[in-house]
């Protein structure tokens, strides 16, 4: 096979890899939600959008997601918010997501290390000097415990989503970190 042919292969293949790609892209963004429709056709107006490239344009761009996700939420029921969720998420499966998950878990880990162990010292200081522990000693402890649990449900959270942007959270997980969100605020209140 001569390097004319072989190049005019790969060309072919290239070709044929592409069309794939806007057929896909084409089909999966047939399932978008009417009230989505309008989401995307002005976003892709005011960011100069090429029609036949799709999910370069959408996906790389935190600012288009960003467009898009705010018009959604505003202009569709939460049921169409999560097909249209859906419909991103398969149109740019191929993408990086950004996530700030591993920051968050660093945080929570630490700050709840240093509250536990400056809690230990006081105890155990406690103990030895003034004979045992009083009052303000057990809240101590009351309150570590809880911020246990608000650390056990912000990490538990941080590993179904928190800490992504809203367009990228798994499908259907937006509803249990809300709800987890609100559990963590409550403990929050009490601590």
């Amino acid at each position: 096979m001569s390097l004319r042919s072989s190049a005019l292969a790969v060309l072919v293949l290239q070709l044929a890899v592409v069309a794939v790609n806007a057929t896909s892209a084409v089909e999966i963004l047939s399932q978008v939600p009417s009230c989505a429709s309008k989401c995307i056709s002005s976003t892709f107006i005011s960011f100069a959008c090429d029609p036949e490239d799709v999910t370069t344009c959408i996906c790389p761009s935190i600012a288009i997601q960003s467009e898009l996700s705010i018009c959604v939420q505003i202009k569709c029921l939460f049921d169409d918010q999560l097909t249209a969720a859906t419909v991103e998420g398969a149109l740019c499966e191929a993408y990086p997501k950004v996530s700030r998950r591993t920051e968050v878990r660093r945080t929570l880990i630490i700050s709840c290390s240093l509250v536990l162990v400056i809690v230990t010292i006081r105890l155990f200081t406690s103990k030895q000097y003034s004979g045992g522990l009083w009052r303000d000693d057990y809240m101590s402890m009351l309150a570590a415990a809880l911020l246990i649990a608000l650390a056990a449900v912000y990490l538990h959270i941080t590993s179904i989503g928190f800490g992504m942007h809203y367009w990228t959270i798994p499908v259907g997980n937006g509803v249990v970190i809300r709800k987890m969100l609100y559990v963590g605020n409550l403990v929050y209140t009490v601590l």
